[in-house]
């Protein structure tokens, strides 16, 4: 599966067969502040919550401080908020077997 970065789509996961998914980037670059991220966040996860089947694409360059990076942090608080709203994650190699 080849990963776009240009905008975030919400896809039934059956469009992964297709070989190439949209994404969204979770570096700090792209986010003004920390409420702007966790509202960000919450809002596709509910989204996807209310879609069966529906899978998104999530990615960063790097997991630490600065700009092209998410930190620990951030991340801990999309993987609790997947968890509280019984989300699953997947790999890209998971869907390429798929």
């Amino acid at each position: 599966v080849v990963r776009g970065a240009y905008e975030l789509q919400v896809n039934n996961k059956h469009a992964l067969r297709g070989g190439f998914v949209e994404s969204r980037s979770l570096d700090n670059i792209n986010y003004e502040s920390e409420e702007q991220y966790e509202e960000y966040v919450t809002q596709i996860l509910t989204q996807l919550k209310e879609g069966k089947g529906n899978v998104v694409s999530l990615y960063s360059h790097a997991i630490a401080d600065g700009g092209w990076c998410v930190t620990p942090e951030r991340l801990v608080f999309l993987f609790e908020k997947a968890r509280e709203l019984g989300l699953e994650f997947y790999t890209f190699q998971y869907w390429q077997n798929w």
